[in-house]
């Protein structure tokens, strides 16, 4: 059994008979948040993979906040404010702006208004991986292994990036070894909502 640190959850169209039901992983918490169009199902293993949720607001976290006192400050909240729910208190304020703001090394994935922000540091310290179920939605996790646990993610090679690997004995962000999953280039965010995604540094 899977037992290391990390988030990972799926986002499925509100639609009748689309959602699946699968049985919970092995975790430590989980948060489901719905919208008018969407599902968020969010998991957390190990100690340091984070969840926080008010509303319709859901963070998921994974790593090291530098400037969380800073931002504590400018938020006005206490010092024993944890750093899933500062950047929870964060996205309120600022929405995906509040990205710009922060110093350390993580991975984060963030629900808002039926949209999910995937955003990985620039120090590529922490992975962050994703990919589109047949029935539609994203999957996403921080760990390859947790990924594969997600309802309609199947762990199939991808030719191509094994062809990169022998060549390079390395496969470079957004390709991954398995067919169909990405990895979240470093400094980038992803911004999900159905229809079409986007991807920016």
């Amino acid at each position: 059994m899977n037992t290391g640190n990390a988030f990972f959850g799926y986002v499925e169209p509100r639609a009748p008979g689309n959602l699946h039901h699968a049985p919970v992983p092995a975790v430590l918490d989980s948060i489901q948040l719905d919208s008018p169009t969407s599902t968020l199902i969010c998991f957390a293993a190990g100690p340091n993979g984070l969840l926080a949720a008010a509303g319709k607001t859901g963070a998921a976290f994974l790593g090291e906040l530098y400037n969380a006192a800073a931002l504590r400050r400018e938020l006005e909240v206490g010092a024993d404010t944890p750093p899933e729910r500062l950047l929870l208190l964060a996205f309120e304020r600022w929405s995906v702006h509040c990205l710009e703001r922060l110093d350390g090394i993580c991975a984060l994935a963030c629900w808002q208004a039926g949209t999910l922000y995937l955003y990985r540091d620039a120090s590529s310290a922490r992975n962050l991986y994703y990919a589109t179920p047949p029935a539609g939605g994203i999957a996403f996790a921080t760990d390859l292994d947790r990924l594969f646990e997600l309802p309609g993610i199947e762990r199939r090679i991808a030719r191509r990036s094994l062809h990169e690997y022998l060549r390079l004995l390395d496969i470079s962000a957004p390709n991954t070894r398995y067919e169909g999953v990405s990895a979240l280039e470093a400094g980038h965010v992803l911004s999900w909502s159905p229809g079409p995604r986007h991807t920016e540094p």
